[in-house]
């Protein structure tokens, strides 16, 4: 069905701000990178007053998300008028790409902007956290020379917990104690 608007949509020589609402909402269902393609072709072809347009901005912004691109949706993001659901959607993004600390930086200026957060962005900050706690842990055991304690740890982690930074941290210390076996276990 969505493939289907996008085909209607192509057919439109000169789509008003509705039917381009629309085409942002088609290719947010779709989140493909053709979506993505197609979200970024058409929003730098449009009027430059349509981009004042909150209904329009919104959706593509939401558009730019779903499709992956939160790079371009942070950009949209700091020119837009912000509300709770526009700091949710991109946190959401950030979440999805694996990015904690833009989580929390982001959580950090939502703060500073006076919106409080809902019950979407509390899981992602909490998250956020704990991931960014696990590898402060691990460089802070490595740093005081913990490295046994460290791996240690590394062993009794869940797998879906385990990051590159992680994976990084566990390795430096393993180096620094001399732990060559270990590591290529690690790194497997």
């Amino acid at each position: 069905m969505a493939n289907k608007a996008i085909d209607l949509f192509n057919k439109i020589k000169n789509p008003d701000e509705i039917i381009i609402n629309l085409l942002f909402n088609v290719c947010a269902q779709l989140g493909t990178k053709e979506a993505l393609d197609l979200v970024k072709t058409v929003s730098k072809e449009i009027p430059k007053f349509f981009h004042s347009n909150f209904c329009l901005s919104t959706s593509l912004f939401d558009a730019l998300i779903k499709c992956g691109d939160c790079s371009n949706a942070e950009i949209l993001f700091s020119k837009m008028t912000k509300s709770v659901t526009h700091y949710g959607n991109l946190v959401c993004g950030f979440n999805k790409e694996n990015n904690p600390l833009k989580i929390l930086n982001l959580f950090k200026q939502m703060k500073l902007d006076s919106f409080e957060a809902d019950l979407i962005i509390y899981p992602c900050i909490i998250k956020a956290s704990s991931e960014i706690g696990d590898d402060s842990i691990f460089n802070c055991y490595d740093l005081n020379e913990m490295d046994i304690q460290a791996i240690k740890l590394y062993r009794e982690m869940p797998s879906e917990l385990i990051n590159e930074v992680t994976h990084i941290c566990v390795l430096n210390a393993c180096s620094h104690s001399g732990l060559v076996d270990e590591a290529f276990i690690i790194q497997g």
